[in-house]
């Protein structure tokens, strides 16, 4: 089940000393510092610095490891409300195959908490996965991070803590040079009774200021022994409408 909620993640998500500057322990409500965004469902527009969400805007990812493949992801303009979050809808196409990476995918804002919403079922099992997954809140500081339940897979709870990495950073990716760059690190586990919290998949984002995701990087445990399933997605062509 790790390789399979690994793997599925990272095409659906397009994280010295670690305080806990944010508490986000109900799902997929933040309470990180300052307004919100709109309530969407056709009202206000979602807004955030770090993803736009303009109508036709569209990102183009280029992934390599263990499930390589390309996906573009292209913005509605259209909002939905999920667990009190207000969304854009994107569509996805994909030569992705492993696991299957093409639909709808939603990304979320609030309180300066930026999200991906997942509802899905496992390609290999057959179980549920219903996680809104916080990867940023643009405010905390180098060192601040958050924990928060981000839902449920086969039955139980998944917890991700992440941490910011890095702000304002300037990197190239895929030969483009990009400015403000903040860097976050997610790990993702599940709450297992009578055992505790155990790994599941470790993500590290680069998301760039008006312009969004530019990279992801994921290291996964395999459940069988075969070592690590690392993959590493770039984004290489995009257009802000």
């Amino acid at each position: 089940m790790k390789r399979i909620l690994g793997s599925l993640l990272v095409v659906a998500l397009l994280a010295t000393s670690c305080g806990k500057e944010i508490s986000t322990e109900t799902n997929g409500a933040g309470t990180g510092p300052g307004p919100g965004p709109g309530t969407g469902d056709g009202g206000t527009p979602v807004t955030g610095a770090y993803q736009p969400f303009s109508k036709n805007s569209y990102w183009k990812y280029k992934q390599t490891g263990a499930f390589p493949g390309e996906m573009t992801v292209t913005s509605t303009g259209q909002t939905r409300t999920v667990s009190g979050i207000s969304c854009g809808v994107f569509n996805n196409t994909s030569t992705i195959t492993n696991p299957p990476s093409t639909g709808e995918g939603l990304f979320g804002i609030k309180d300066h908490n930026y999200y991906s919403v997942i509802k899905a079922v496992s390609p290999n099992t057959g179980a549920l996965l219903d996680i809104t997954f916080l990867y940023l809140n643009d405010t905390a500081s180098v060192n601040g991070g958050w924990d928060h339940i981000a839902g449920t897979g086969n039955g139980f709870n998944i917890i991700s803590s992440g941490i910011v990495l890095g702000k304002g950073i300037t990197m190239t990716v895929e030969g483009k040079s990009y400015t403000d760059v903040i860097h976050t690190a997610i790990q993702l586990q599940y709450e297992l009774p009578g055992v505790g919290l155990v790994p599941l998949t470790t993500y590290d984002y680069y998301i760039a200021k008006n312009i969004g995701i530019i990279k992801i990087k994921t290291i996964a445990d395999d459940p069988m022994g075969g070592g690590d399933i690392k993959t590493e997605m770039n984004l290489i062509e995009y257009s802000i409408k």
